[in-house]
């Protein structure tokens, strides 16, 4: 669970702002439509840019060349590295270009995700990152994000080792009726989530 990510919620010419304490949580002024469109942000860290090597090139062209089983949809989103919603050739020579330091090459950057969205139809040629909706008004106000960092396509980041923060338990996504998997079977896996 991050801290410092900056979540806004739009609703027309109304935005609201909050930022994750340490264990991810934050909170943000309710607003009274039905539904507002949610962004996070977060600041791309030394150590976060040195998540992505020249592996996680690897890992793009295996993944584009159909080499991999069974990939979480996460890794489809981790490896369109120029937010292009496609995995190509492309991508893999970013990270290269990147990891290289090249002049003009683009950085690693955080994205975020509703944990509740359904991600099962997203491939090379579909890895488009759903908008994040918040929830109505009138339902459970609460709202997780599932952060990816673009690049980081074999999964490697870790938190700096001075950074304070929470690991959830694979039952909070497995458990088979309190897990998001068994609150959302239809389309929820434990593959999603590389379990």
């Amino acid at each position: 669970l991050l801290d410092g990510v900056t979540v806004s919620v739009h609703d027309g010419g109304i935005a609201l702002e909050g930022t994750s304490a340490a264990g991810g949580a934050y909170s943000v002024a309710s607003i009274a439509a039905s539904s507002a469109a949610v962004t996070a942000s977060l600041t791309l860290s030394t150590a976060d840019k040195a998540a992505v090597t020249l592996s996680d090139a690897l890992e793009v062209l295996k993944l584009y060349l159909g080499k991999l089983s069974s990939p979480s949809a996460y890794k489809y989103l981790a490896a369109d590295f120029n937010g292009d919603n496609k995995v190509t050739l492309t991508d893999a020579l970013g990270i290269l270009k990147s990891v290289l330091g090249k002049a003009g090459a683009l950085e690693p950057a955080w994205v975020f995700v509703d944990e509740e969205a359904n991600l099962s139809g997203l491939t090379t040629a579909s890895a488009t990152r759903p908008a994040v909706d918040a929830h109505p008004v009138g339902t459970d106000p609460s709202l997780n994000l599932v952060a990816v960092l673009r690049g980081d396509a074999n999964g490697s980041w870790k938190p700096a080792a001075t950074a304070s923060y929470e690991v959830l338990a694979d039952s909070y996504f497995t458990d088979a009726t309190t897990g998001l998997v068994g609150l959302h079977p239809d389309h929820i896996t434990a593959g999603q989530f590389g379990l």
